[in-house]
C-alpha cells in the first residue's frame, strides 16, 4: 500500500472513532500599556499620585504561561518568553502555536522562573528574549536576569531607576478572558495600568534602586496585584464590566460609608493617599461598611480595586 493511503486511512479511521483532529492556532498577546485609562506616552508627563513624572524606559519579562482551555485543560507554554518593551503603548506577542480552540483564562509570571534565570544569556541567539539585550536586562549569572527595568524623570528633573529582580520576587498571576480561535489565531488582550506600578513607591525625589528588596520588589508585587486586567476590544475601548462601590458623604469628615455592588465580594482593595502610600487595604466582605477616617489627613485618596472588582476611586477627606 502506498504512503499516502496509508495515511489517508489511518486519517480516516482516527475521524470515525470520534476523536476529532485538532488544528493548532496561533496565539497572540496584546499588550496596552496606559496610565489613568490614557495611552502610555514616553513624551509627556502625567500626574501619578502627586508626582508629576515621565517615563522613558518600562521593559519587563513574561513567563511561564499557563492557558486554560477547551473545557478546563492546562497546557503551560513550555520556554516561551517574552521581553515586553512598553514603547509605543500597544504591543502584540505571539505565544506560539498550540492545540487550542477555546481560552478560558490565562496566567503567568513577571521575571524569569529559576531553572532559567541563572543560565548564560551569551548561549541563545541573537533575537530571543534571554539574548544580551541593549538596554542590558542581565545583572550576571548569580542574581539572573532584570525582570523589571522602570527608568524616568520628575518634573522637577529628578531622576528614577528602579530594576527588579530575584527568584523570590517571581510571582503567579491568573486572568479569567474568554476568546475563541478565528481564522487560525486566538487575540488575548490585556491592558497594564502603570500608574499602579508606583503604589508605595516614591519618586519624587529622584530613586536609583536595582535589587531585590525595597522599591524594586514592591514594584513586582504591584505588578502582580494591580497591573494587569483583560479586556475585550483591541482598542481597549470595551473593557469588561467591573464592579464599583459608592462613598457617602465625600468629601468625608471623620466617617465614610463604603456601598460595595454585589459581584465585588471577594476582591481586594488598597486606599492610597496622593504620594502612593498605602493608607489602608483589606479584602471586601461585606456589602457595606463604615470606615473611620479620623487618622487620615485632609487630602485626596484613591481606592484601588483589585478582582472583580477593578477600578479606581477617588476619596476626598477633609
Amino acid at each position: 500500500m502506498k504512503k499516502t493511503s496509508l495515511l489517508l486511512l489511518i486519517c480516516s479511521l482516527i475521524v470515525g472513532s470520534g476523536y476529532p483532529l485538532q488544528a493548532q492556532n496561533t496565539i497572540q498577546l496584546n499588550l496596552q500599556h496606559t496610565v489613568f485609562g490614557n495611552p502610555l506616552d514616553f513624551q509627556s508627563f502625567a500626574d501619578i499620585f502627586g508626582t508629576n513624572l515621565e517615563v522613558n524606559r518600562l521593559e519587563y519579562y513574561l513567563s511561564n504561561f499557563v492557558i486554560t482551555h477547551d473545557g478546563g485543560q492546562e497546557t503551560l507554554l513550555e520556554e516561551v518568553f517574552l521581553l515586553v518593551d512598553a514603547e509605543g503603548s500597544n504591543v502584540t506577542y505571539s505565544l506560539g502555536e498550540w492545540n487550542i480552540d477555546s481560552i478560558e483564562s490565562l496566567a503567568f509570571h513577571v521575571g524569569i522562573n529559576e531553572d532559567f534565570n541563572h543560565l548564560d544569556p551569551s548561549a541563545y541567539a541573537e533575537g530571543h528574549p534571554l539574548a544580551p539585550q541593549n538596554p542590558n536586562m542581565h545583572w550576571g549569572w548569580a542574581s539572573g536576569y532584570i525582570f523589571v527595568a522602570l527608568e524616568g524623570v520628575t518634573q522637577d528633573n529628578n531622576s528614577f531607576q528602579i530594576h527588579a529582580l530575584g527568584d523570590d520576587n517571581f510571582h503567579d498571576q491568573s486572568h479569567e478572558l474568554s476568546a475563541e480561535a478565528m481564522d487560525g489565531t486566538i487575540d488575548l488582550f490585556l491592558r497594564a495600568k502603570c500608574e499602579n506600578m508606583f503604589i508605595q513607591v516614591d519618586v519624587s525625589d529622584g530613586l536609583i534602586e536595582h535589587s531585590t528588596i525595597n522599591e524594586a520588589a514592591t514594584i513586582l508585587n504591584n505588578m502582580r496585584d494591580f497591573v494587569f486586567e483583560p479586556i475585550e476590544a483591541p482598542t481597549g475601548i470595551e473593557q469588561k464590566p467591573k464592579q464599583t462601590c459608592s462613598f457617602y458623604p465625600n468629601p468625608s469628615k471623620g466617617r465614610v460609608q463604603i456601598d460595595w455592588e454585589p459581584n465585588a465580594i471577594g476582591s481586594n482593595y488598597v486606599l492610597l493617599d496622593a504620594n502612593g502610600r498605602i493608607c489602608r487595604r483589606g479584602e471586601i466582605t461585606e456589602k457595606s461598611e463604615v470606615w473611620n477616617t479620623a487618622t487620615l489627613f485632609p487630602g485626596v485618596y484613591i481606592l484601588v480595586a483589585h478582582g472583580e472588582a477593578n477600578f479606581h476611586k477617588r476619596l476626598v477627606i477633609q
